[in-house]
């Protein structure tokens, strides 16, 4: 126990607590002392509009590939669980994209979205569409062949922040599907005998059993969902350097790598990493409380 706890105080509490520390600090680049300058950083962080760009665009990114990746990862989990050939060869292809390395992928991926030379566009026939450099919001895209135009928040994340988004949910997918098959199938099959002989469908069987009984692990994969989304970076960095057009693509871990490493203002950087650990912490507490009660742990 001592040698764990002794890890988690090093990597995990000392440098939260140090971070803290730094925040309170005017510009903090460790190449001059700093003065002490309080929740002046905080302030300021409240006034800047970056700041509020990178929490929305972090929140639309949550909004859009936890939900869908767990759905995604439970249908495909369910077709695994069946018996059908070369079972073992389509759950190795699931899996290895999240054994892949997230820089190599989402390289690989900046060439599939290519405007002229993407393998997308070829085959969506959409030669020229700049998937990571088109600022307009998805849902202004959509509605305005319908007469109706979009701005702001209300137009949705970005055409390039949608894609970012897709090759997200693509690379994290084989680890929450491994995580769904243990879970089904540690759910007894007597349960769907029985429902199969009381003349259940196919969708039943699954509503009223699987969704059920699989709650303590899409639980679980919903809260490291969660907190991982808020802490989006790599993906984001290979794939849109600069943060988009507009700063679209731009969230909170990239406004505090560019902050800290690209300004060297580790002070406000320290603020913004606190800030996103509060909002972290809230999401997931109020998460828990709203969902733990429906969690079934008894089989």
């Amino acid at each position: 126990m001592w040698p764990a706890l002794a890890l988690l105080l090093v990597w995990q509490v000392f440098p939260t607590l140090y971070a803290f520390y730094l925040s309170l600090f005017d510009r903090v680049n460790f190449l001059r002392p700093a003065a002490f300058a309080g929740l002046q950083n905080y302030r300021i962080l409240l006034e800047d509009p970056l700041f509020w760009r990178a929490l929305g665009n972090t929140f639309w990114y949550v909004v859009f590939t936890v939900p869908t990746g767990l759905l995604l990862a439970t249908f495909v989990a369910i077709l695994l669980n069946t018996q059908v050939a070369f079972l073992g060869l389509y759950r190795t292809l699931f899996f290895l994209p999240y054994i892949t390395a997230l820089t190599a992928a989402a390289a690989v991926w900046r060439w599939i979205y290519h405007p002229e030379f993407g393998f997308l566009n070829w085959l969506l026939h959409t030669p020229g569409l700049d998937w990571l450099n088109t600022p307009t919001g998805v849902f202004a895209l959509l509605l305005r062949p319908l007469g109706v135009e979009l701005q702001g928040f209300l137009a949705g994340p970005s055409l390039a922040f949608v894609a970012v988004m897709a090759m997200s949910v693509w690379h994290f997918l084989g680890y929450q599907v491994v995580i769904l098959l243990a879970g089904l199938q540690a759910i007894p099959k007597e349960y769907y005998e029985a429902a199969e002989l009381d003349g259940a469908s196919f969708f039943q069987k699954h509503r009223l059993i699987t969704w059920p009984l699989l709650s303590p692990t899409t639980f679980f994969l919903f809260t490291l969902g969660l907190i991982g989304a808020f802490q989006v970076f790599t993906q984001v960095y290979v794939l849109t350097p600069t943060g988009g057009v507009l700063q679209d693509t731009l969230t909170l871990a990239f406004y505090l790598y560019n902050k800290g490493f690209r300004d060297s203002d580790f002070s406000y950087a320290s603020a913004i990493a606190m800030v996103t650990f509060l909002v972290i912490l809230a999401l997931t507490l109020v998460q828990r409380r709203l969902l733990e009660k429906r969690v079934n742990y008894e089989i």
